[in-house]
């Protein structure tokens, strides 16, 4: 179906998608298109207006968002990028090995501030708590959908390094375990031995050598 505007399914306003339009022009009645914005959402616009519409109104958050929150608005930008963007140098380590962004906070920067709020210092970057699991939020459909943990956070270098490395897992008596677990089951505190793999021990030095 297409309106007296000759909009028609398909055809494309800035980041809208025509998915339905209706025949009627007429003002009493007036033409309205369903479209999908690029960002997901769904909305239902005047078809006459579509000409001065370029988004659902998301273009204008991200505006507001880059102006207000640049701290965040970089830190979500970088997230998307490492997951979902090929030449990103550090695709390998994430989208490569198929770690990706639930769409609650891929496509929304407001909501992915609402998850985490923002960043309590300049030092702190987007972590995951399990860093074999996916940047998710835990409570959208996406998320519903697939059983996802809420799995984001604000972390300091320092902490993401020591994540990495605890959770990382480490072949002991004829098994591979994470470092909490081998520290349980030998009673070694689990912070000394991070912080010789951190600085650079083998893992047999780290768990061997007499602790002063």
């Amino acid at each position: 179906m297409h309106s007296v505007l000759n909009v028609k399914a398909g055809d494309r306003f800035g980041r809208l998608l025509i998915l339905e339009t209706t025949e009627s022009g007429y003002s009493k009645n007036p033409s309205m298109s369903k479209c999908i914005c690029d960002c997901g959402k769904r909305v239902e616009i005047r078809t006459i207006e579509l000409w001065k519409k370029r988004s659902c109104g998301c273009m204008r958050n991200k505006v507001f968002y880059n102006k207000t929150h640049k701290k965040e608005w970089r830190a979500w930008q970088g997230m998307k990028a490492r997951c979902f963007r090929k030449t990103n140098k550090r695709y390998p380590e994430w989208g490569g090995r198929g770690i990706t962004v639930c769409d609650g906070i891929r496509y929304d920067v407001g909501y992915f501030i609402e998850i985490l709020g923002v960043s309590p210092t300049p030092l702190h970057s987007v972590d995951r708590k399990d860093n074999d699991m996916h940047y998710s939020c835990g409570r959208c459909s996406h998320c519903v959908e697939n059983n996802w943990d809420l799995n984001i956070h604000w972390a300091t270098h320092i902490e993401q390094s020591q994540n990495r490395t605890i959770v990382k897992k480490y072949f002991y008596n004829v098994y591979y375990l994470c470092l909490i677990e081998i520290c349980r089951r030998l009673d070694l505190p689990l912070k000394t031995i991070w912080a010789r793999i951190d600085s650079g021990w083998s893992f047999d030095k780290a768990i061997n050598t007499l602790i002063k």
